[in-house]
Parts: structure tokens; C-alpha cells; sequence
């Protein structure tokens, strides 16, 4: 890149009536750049329509020759598509990404683009605050509540616990310390005794507030921790003034998660910590580290130390180009096994527990990028991703997938202790293996017909592999099709393409746990307004849609024990700085905690967003960007 040449190059896009994307750059360069070609990302695969042509396309970054050079001060008109008539660019993060400029000596020229990020100036609403006793304000919303009249302020508390519960007075004190609030425990503050009771359900608690003391029950340290950020929160939201009140609160479902894609992204490991202290704060327990993808694979790993050296990071001259907003790069990261040990240390402190992701047997792209044995040399197939990738999946009726897999599964097993393993199992390809003579063999060997059929029995044999070592599998819905019954071997499933297929796959025996994208998908753009920022694939998702469903319905009540749970899920498609991420988060992950804890039906569209305007200042505190109230609802 020429040093004196940074950023001398301005580029915009505008998404037109027709839903195409007409593009101008403007050169402050003092000299004319010939033959230019503009490199970017979009979601999926982008067609030329007017002033230049695709050179090729990995996927959604794409490399695009302009149809005349660019001169100083002259600007440079063109227009784009996307190629798949499924997608039209909806807002802001539907544009090109990660742009620069390529000259005909293929030297790199910095460009000035799209930036990322919800916009803080749609105003499509006015929330109010509902009035509530004392300014209470508790998220999740605790099971039961009673108010007695009167208030109680305090500063700080004086906790009297038994040694089996000081940790978690320990660890609270470390989550407010780092988090920018006042001490809440110290020895002259308000008297608050705690008691053990074995007959709460683990991590529940009691909270018993009078005019001058408090006294707490719980059964285990969770339910303690639980009970302090619950106090620590009546005092941030009230103004240190709480309720005399008796709370009693347990959870309704035991898996309470989010989801962050790491490998579209890489966030650094002080952005995961903070993350899992929001989790702890709204009452979280389980982390889904997606770190493995067709972009990268960014987890240290002693089997494949190529695998994450070599894809960890993507621009020109790397393995992979500057997919997803990637750019020039290098760009990107990977997580050591230090800093897989220090986050689920800082996991623990919280009472979240890690669960890790493989991508099997699609979403491999950078697998197969690396490890081109693990299809079948001559597989002449034309499958393609919804992703616009082609080659993106692994092949089961090569000898060496299996064992590659299952090696790494346990390799990666072995560094989290919460001990389940998602082995990912979801959007496979059309077409994927028809022209592979070795997967004509092996279906008439096994007696398979359908691809479904395929990745069922490989996610079977996976899942045994795993289950064997102790591990508990897990994968998304797609694993339990095909005529075997899918992946078996009492994985847990996770739903995302909406909550219809919960009967089915709960008669069959799966635990599940719930992520509809309609619902909890924080990458969806919250509004449909065009500067807005975000996917619209599944649906436009509010703070008030992420409570407007039920997990399991009056006429599925017969496998309620079959939902373990609820989790958020945040993809990082559109994401190229850590903090893009927090105001697609923030608020809405109040809606999933209190889908996560509280019983059915218990909060409104009208409280979630009182609920959210009163947690401003928590977010505040822990230096947490939140959307702006316009986009509540």
C-alpha cells in the first residue's frame, strides 16, 4: 500500500428503488490508477450490472474490473447485484464491505467505505416507563413477587453465608469491581443474613427485604450469585432504594445461552469476558463459542496446527480472501489455549459453562481449502451454499474424514470441562455429493438414498466417537434428519429455523433447546428502515419480538422436559469491529434471558420495554452500547 496514498480514496453505495446498488468512488490520488479492480464483500455473491464486470467470486467477496481508470478528482460510477434473486440489499450492511482497490500493478490501494453499526437516528417510536414499586426493575423477572409497602435504602450489604457460599460473594465483588459499579458488599452495610435450603431447585433463591435487613436462601453458590446481582440490580435501577418485598425465583429452564460467531469475526478475548459478564448479569449460564466455519478456524490445535495457522487470518495473499469485511487484511486472530483456559475460568467465576462448536459436515470451506484429501478427488459436483460457497463440504465416504474429525472433536473436547461438543450438522448444500463416485459407493454400502440420509449417519458415527470419550453431543436441527433417525446417541439439538419442528424432533426423543432466528437471532436488523443495519433473512427482529413467542406451547406441554432451554445467537457477517456487535445485542437480550428464566407468559411486549429503558444505566455502567429506544418495538 503506498504509505502516502492511505485513505485517499473515498467510496459510496446506495441501495436504489430496484433494490441494485449503484457505487461511486472518488480519487484524491494526484496520479490516475489504470485498470482498476475494487475488491469487496457482500453477504453472498455479487453480479455487474452497469460499468464493470466480476473478475471471480469467493463466496461474497468479489473481486469487480472497472470499465475505465480512475483519474483524479473524476468520480467513478457503477452498479451491482446481488447474483441470487433470493437476496436484495435491505439496509447499510447489505453494501459492500471491506472495499479497496487493486491497480494494474495489483499494488493495494486503501478505500474509504461503508461503516458498521445500528444507527442511532431512527426515532420510529416513543417507549414509556411503567411505574413499578420501589423503581423495581429485574431482569430475568423473578418468578414470584411480593410488595409489602415501604422502601428499604442501601448502600452496601454484610453478608453473613456459611464457607460453602463464599465464593460466590467473592465473585460477585470481582464482576462489580471490573464492571465500573459501587461496592455492594462491605462490613457496615445493611445486615444480610444467608441461609442454606436444600428444598430450592439449583440455582434458585429467596430474597426477604424488610425496612432495615435482608435474608437470603438458597441452595447451591449459583443461587447465591443470582440473588446478589438481583440486589445489586434493584439498587443500580432504583437508586439504591429497593422495595420492602419477599422475591422467590428459580429458573425455568436449565440451558439459559448465547451464541457468538467468532470465526465471520474474531473478537478479542477482553470482548468474550466482557460479553459472559452481560451474560452473568441477566442471569446466563451456558457460552456457545462458534469459532469454526467456511471462514476460519481459529482455535489453537495440535492435530492440525496448519488448520488454524493458515486460516486464522484472510486478505490478499492468505488462504482466504478478505471475506465478510475482511479487506486486504491480513485480517482476523485466533484464540490460544491460554486464552481458551482464561475464558473459561472467567466463565466459571460467572457460572456460565463453555460449550464449543466443529463445523461437520458443511461449512468446511477452509477445512477443504487446507485439507483438499477430505473430499473425493473426482467429485465433479456443483453444489453451492446458501453463502454462495462452492466445495464447502467434507466427504464421509473418504476414509480419512471420519478419523480427522473425530480427532480433532476430542482434541477440542478436551479443553472445555463443561464436557458437550457441538458438532455443528446444519445447512448442507443441495446437490452436495452427487458427483462423488466414492458417496455412490458408500450409500449402496449403507444403504442411504438421500443426502439428509448421508449427514445422518456420518453425525451418528461422529456422535458415537465423542459419546465414547465422555463428551455429550450436540448439533443443529438438520442432524436429526435422514432415515436412520439422524445424529442419535442423546445429542441435544438446537432449533433455529423457527420453533415448528420442536414436536417432531421432541418425539423422537431429542432434548432441544430453542434459537429461533425469528426471535433471538441478534444479527437481524431490528426495523426494516434502510439505515437500519443488519440481516432480514429470517425476519426484522424487535426487543419486543424476542419475548412474542413460547418455547414450548399449552399443546406440547407433553415434552416439556425435552426443552432444556433458550439461547440468543449473534452472527458476525456484517461485524468488523468488536463493538458493531454490542448495540445488536443490547437490548435484546433481555428478551431471550426472560424467555431463559421466567415462567410462561410471564412478560409483556409492554414490560420488556419498560424493562429495557430502566436497564439504560446497567448497560451504562458496564460500558455496554445499547440500540437507541426508537428501536425497541
Amino acid at each position: 500500500m503506498h504509505g502516502e496514498d492511505s485513505a485517499k480514496i473515498d467510496f459510496t453505495s446506495v441501495i436504489d428503488k430496484d433494490g441494485t446498488i449503484t457505487c461511486e468512488l472518488v480519487s484524491r490520488l494526484e496520479y490516475t490508477v489504470a485498470e482498476p479492480v475494487l475488491c469487496f464483500s457482500l453477504l453472498a455473491p455479487a453480479t455487474a450490472i452497469d460499468n464493470c464486470r466480476v473478475v471471480d467470486n469467493t463466496g461474497g467477496f468479489t473481486r469487480l474490473a472497472l470499465n475505465r481508470s480512475l483519474e483524479p478528482g473524476i468520480s467513478l460510477s457503477f452498479v451491482i447485484d446481488y447474483q441470487s434473486p433470493d437476496f436484495k440489499a435491505a439496509n447499510r450492511a447489505w453494501l459492500p464491505l471491506g472495499c479497496y482497490l487493486l491497480n494494474d500493478n495489483a499494488q493495494v490501494l486503501e478505500v474509504h467505505g461503508v461503516t458498521g453499526g445500528v444507527s442511532q437516528h431512527i426515532d420510529r417510536v416513543t417507549v414509556n416507563s411503567i411505574a413499578m414499586p420501589g423503581q423495581f426493575a429485574v431482569v430475568p423477572k423473578p418468578s414470584h413477587l411480593r410488595f409489602s409497602g415501604g422502601t428499604q435504602t442501601i448502600s452496601t450489604l454484610n453478608i453473613s453465608a456459611a464457607p460453602e457460599f463464599r465464593a460466590a460473594v467473592t465473585y460477585i465483588e470481582a464482576l462489580i469491581s471490573r464492571s465500573g459499579f459501587e461496592s455492594l458488599i462491605s462490613d457496615n452495610g445493611t445486615v444480610s443474613g444467608v441461609r442454606s435450603d436444600l428444598s430450592l431447585s439449583p440455582e434458585s433463591y429467596e430474597i426477604e427485604v424488610s425496612t432495615s435487613t435482608i435474608a437470603i436462601a438458597v441452595s447451591d453458590e449459583a443461587g447465591l450469585f443470582y440473588a446478589l446481582v438481583t440486589l445489586l440490580t434493584m439498587r443500580e435501577s432504583g437508586g439504591g432504594v429497593i422495595p420492602v418485598s419477599k422475591i422467590e425465583d428459580t429458573p425455568r429452564f436449565c440451558w439459559r445461552g448465547q451464541h457468538l460467531d467468532c470465526a465471520r469475526h474474531f473478537y478479542e478475548v477482553d470482548t468474550i469476558l466482557r460479553l459472559l459478564d452481560l451474560m452473568a448479569m441477566l442471569k446466563l449460564n451456558r457460552f456457545h463459542w462458534h469459532f469454526s466455519d467456511d471462514e476460519a478456524f481459529r482455535l489453537q490445535s495440535d492435530f492440525a496446527s496448519s488448520l488454524w495457522q493458515d486460516t486464522a487470518y484472510r486478505g490478499e495473499g492468505q488462504l482466504l480472501p478478505g471475506l465478510f469485511g475482511g479487506g486486504a487484511g491480513p485480517t482476523g486472530g485466533s484464540y490460544s489455549k491460554a486464552d481458551v483456559a482464561k475464558i473459561i475460568a472467567h466463565a466459571k467465576s460467572l457460572y456460565i459453562e463453555v460449550m464449543p462448536e466443529i463445523e461437520y459436515p458443511a461449512h468446511a470451506l477452509c477445512v477443504n481449502r487446507r485439507f483438499p484429501y477430505l473430499r473425493d478427488k473426482q467429485d465433479n459436483g456443483v453444489e453451492q451454499s446458501v453463502q454462495g460457497y462452492q466445495h464447502n463440504v467434507v466427504n464421509p465416504a473418504v476414509p480419512d474424514t471420519q478419523a480427522f474429525f473425530e480427532k480433532l472433536c476430542l482434541e477440542v473436547g478436551d479443553l472445555f470441562p463443561f464436557s458437550h461438543i457441538h458438532l455443528g450438522g446444519d445447512e448442507l448444500p443441495d446437490d452436495s455429493w452427487n458427483g462423488s463416485p466414492m458417496m455412490d459407493s458408500f450409500k449402496s454400502k449403507h444403504q442411504l438414498v438421500t443426502k439428509e440420509d448421508v449427514q445422518g449417519y456420518a453425525m451418528h458415527e461422529l456422535a458415537v466417537k465423542v459419546r465414547a470419550n465422555n463428551l455429550v453431543p450436540c448439533a443443529w436441527e438438520e442432524s436429526g434428519r435422514g432415515a436412520g433417525g439422524g445424529i442419535q446417541n442423546d445429542a441435544i439439538l438446537f432449533l433455529w429455523q423457527g420453533v415448528q419442528k420442536f414436536e417432531q424432533l421432541a418425539s423422537m426423543g431429542y432434548r432441544c433447546v430453542l434459537s429461533p432466528a425469528q426471535h433471538t437471532y441478534f444479527d437481524m436488523a431490528h426495523t426494516s428502515d434502510k439505515s437500519d443495519w443488519g440481516a432480514n433473512w429470517a425476519a426484522t427482529v424487535s426487543l419486543a419480538d424476542t419475548v412474542n413467542w413460547e418455547p414450548v406451547p399449552d399443546n406440547l406441554e407433553r415434552y416439556a422436559d425435552k426443552c432444556l432451554g433458550v439461547q440468543g445467537a449473534f452472527w458476525s457477517e456484517f461485524t468488523t469491529r468488536d463493538k458493531e456487535m454490542e448495540a445488536m445485542i443490547a437490548p435484546r437480550i433481555l428478551g431471550v434471558a426472560c424467555k431463559a428464566w421466567c415462567k410462561k407468559g410471564a412478560v409483556s411486549r409492554e414490560e420488556i420495554l419498560s424493562l429495557a429503558r430502566s436497564y439504560e444505566v446497567i448497560f451504562r455502567k458496564l460500558d455496554w452500547q445499547c440500540a437507541p429506544a426508537g428501536l425497541y418495538s
